[in-house]
């Protein structure tokens, strides 16, 4: 036992206080904060629900925002759309031979069901026409009959009307459509109402071509407006190039192209997390920026992908930092002070002693000051925020200006890199490494010229103009750079990059308690959205338990050989080959392992049976039959049929489980067959990490 410490004495410098491990335990005080991971933390009292819902508020604040922003993107194209099937019987081409069937096309590079639905929406709620909506769909048009039949029930079905019993029109007739449409039509009539037939063709590139020239030739006794949603390349069109010049005679096409591709996918991701007029509740770090970025721009473009990978960035980091529970506000001190959350709360006092100084560390000694402490880094937190917000937006601003007047700007695209200019700024932002990109800056406002300068002074006060009252940094801009203009132009271009600076220079993790807002460098879970096959293949292999565990069995903790599938058995023996495996030797191998699974399996059922002779000879009180799962039976039932064979018939099933097992090897690309020697196949899969 060491000699107790003596901290009085002057002759000695230097202290050693040995290691306690139990001590450090049970007090916390010789945690290191920057060891001790927000995921690791223990949650507090009812944490799990109470960070479901707060994911839920976060979620749909975010979702809200990009639904939004989506509506005020398409809505231009929208009204287009709605005006050209409202007008498409009112501008006829005199002199025709025939009526043109007005066909108006969708093309998009990825599916846009939002698109759709707003479309579907504003022709519901059009006033200055009735339109009449019906969807078909490639399955339901497998030929012409089936696809009349579609057609012709979707409009009448909602009618309300019925049909009697003396009907001698087929369900598919074109002549019951006709009868439906005039009835409709002169009732409208009377009201001084239109009335427009909308038919959509959804994934028209799926449609047989055949059953569709034969549709558009039964149906030009009614006005029919066709909307399609092509996903192929607008030139060539696919109209053109699949269906014949007959058939293009009796159409009247018009093209719309549907906003998307990485135009889109910029300016979503920067309204929503850079622009100063929104505030989501989570802040997503470079690191998750850049692979949803990365991985939008080289599989999916379209928005459906954007907003499932949003949505997992903020799953995971809900799901995976218990201090997140506190992001909205902080739980009350009953909560904090309930010995369940005793752990979550040591965890917050290291969490919030890292950055405390000795004048504000008196508050981390009790619940009031630790709620305190909470509430004043939620707010210096979003503070830093707004600031980085306002610092690329003078950035961007700086370089739109530049830009307009034909100056090269800033350098924010190299070669080979596909993310967008914008959010590789902010990106790099995000991380600290824009000097080269701030130093430029003040290099290309300090050489405006007068005129130039006090044109960007304008843009400078709309920019400060369009900021909320309450954002922190605001009257500084105006003050120091609205209010008088200098008439140097390097003069204002030091107080611009000072200001930007300044904002910069506030890291966001560096304030307290960041993990909880904000995701830093953790990484997108990226192996959900695209997982690697190969290794969930071997690893279900190799570890079979661990990806099926049946409910009524126990899983032991070391999982022997002969307790495997056979597929899993034989693939064990496949890594302990060479290149060439020679299938009479790998058959041997395999049935060792199975003579050992069936005296394995003969034991049990002797221990079993023993066990139940001495329960029954036992005396006491009667027991309930257990009931036996119907799994167990069918394994029992089993096991009593291998008991019951014979030598012969035991090797022929071993023969047959090592076909079946080598062919599902097959099957999944394990093995190939070479032409050299026919009782030998080639091993396709190396290196496995076992």
């Amino acid at each position: 036992m060491s000699p107790p410490l003596n901290f009085d004495d002057p002759n000695q410098s230097v202290f050693f206080i040995p290691h306690n491990e139990s001590d450090t335990d049970d007090t916390g005080s010789e945690h290191n904060s920057e060891e001790k991971k927000p995921g690791k933390i223990e949650d507090l009292l009812g944490g799990k629900e109470i960070r479901w819902d707060v994911y839920r508020a976060a979620w749909t604040k975010c979702l809200s925002r990009i639904q939004d922003l989506l509506n005020a993107i398409y809505e231009p194209f929208v009204m287009q759309v709605v005006e050209c099937a409202a007008t498409a019987y009112q501008d006829d081409l005199p002199g025709l031979p025939y009526p043109e069937i007005p066909i108006i096309t969708l093309t998009s590079s990825s599916s846009s069901p939002a698109f759709l639905q707003q479309v579907i929406t504003r022709l519901e709620t059009q006033e200055k026409c009735n339109f009449y909506t019906a969807h078909l769909y490639p399955p339901e048009c497998i030929n012409i009959m089936s696809a009349m039949k579609s057609l012709v029930s979707t409009f009448t079905k909602n009618s309300g009307g019925h049909r009697g019993s003396g009907q001698t029109l087929a369900a598919y007739d074109i002549r019951v459509l006709d009868a439906w449409y005039q009835a409709l039509s002169n009732s409208k009539k009377k009201h001084g109402e239109a009335l427009r037939l909308i038919v959509m063709l959804h994934n028209f590139e799926q449609f047989e071509p055949s059953v569709i020239q034969d549709l558009l030739r039964h149906i030009s006794r009614i006005p029919l407006v066709f909307i399609i949603t092509l996903s192929s390349p607008q030139s060539p069109s696919y109209l053109h190039s699949t269906y014949p010049r007959s058939t293009l005679a009796l159409l009247r096409i018009q093209n719309f192209r549907i906003p998307s591709g990485i135009s889109i996918l910029e300016e979503i991701l920067l309204d929503t997390f850079v622009s100063i007029e929104f505030n989501p509740d989570l802040v997503l770090g470079p690191a998750a920026l850049e692979s949803i970025i990365d991985s939008s721009i080289r599989h999916n473009l379209s928005v459906d992908s954007l907003v499932n990978h949003l949505q997992l960035a903020h799953l995971k980091h809900f799901s995976t930092v218990s201090l997140s529970a506190l992001l909205h506000e902080t739980v009350s001190a009953s909560t904090l002070e309930n010995p369940a959350s005793f752990h979550f709360l040591e965890s917050l006092v290291i969490f919030s002693h890292a950055k405390l100084s000795e004048d504000t560390d008196w508050k981390a000694r009790n619940v009031p000051g630790i709620i305190s402490i909470v509430d004043d880094a939620r707010k210096e937190f979003y503070a830093r925020v707004q600031g980085h917000r306002i610092a690329f937006g003078l950035l961007r601003l700086v370089q739109e200006f530049m830009e307009q007047r034909g100056y090269k700007g800033l350098e924010l695209t190299r070669e080979n890199d596909l993310c967008p200019k914008y959010l590789k700024l902010f990106i790099n932002m995000k991380r600290g490494d824009i000097t080269r990109e701030l130093k430029h800056t003040k290099m290309l406002v300090s050489k405006l010229k007068s005129a130039e300068l006090e044109a960007f002074g304008a843009e400078l006060e709309v920019f400060c103009d369009k900021l909320p009252p309450e954002t922190q940094g605001r009257n500084t801009i105006i003050d120091d750079l609205c209010s008088t203009l200098p008439e140097k132009s390097d003069e204002f271009a030091k107080r611009l990059l000072g200001f930007i600076d300044a904002q910069l220079r506030n890291a966001l993790n560096d304030t307290d308690l960041w993990q909880i807002w904000y995701t830093g460098d953790s990484p997108f879970p990226s192996e959900i959205i695209n997982p690697s096959v190969r290794a969930s293949i071997i690893s279900g292999l190799l570890r079979p338990k661990d990806f099926i565990t049946l409910p009524d069995t126990e899983h032991s903790p070391k999982d022997e050989l002969w307790e495997r599938p056979d597929t899993s058995i034989l693939f064990d023996r496949y890594l302990d080959s060479g290149k060439m495996i020679n299938v009479y030797d790998w058959f041997e191998s395999f049935h060792v392992v199975l003579e050992t699974q069936r005296e394995k399996l003969e034991e049990k059922r002797r221990r079993e049976l023993l066990a139940e002779r001495v329960t029954a000879t036992t005396p006491g009180s009667p027991r309930k039959r257990k009931s036996v799962s119907p799994r167990k039976e069918k394994q029992k039932a089993k096991e009593d049929e291998e008991d019951g064979l014979d030598e012969g018939q035991w090797k022929m099933q071993v023969q047959a489980r090592f076909i079946r097992a080598v062919h599902e090897l097959d099957y999944l690309g394990f093995i190939k067959h070479t032409k050299r020697k026919q009782d030998h196949v080639l091993r396709t899969v190396f290196d496995v990490k076992i």
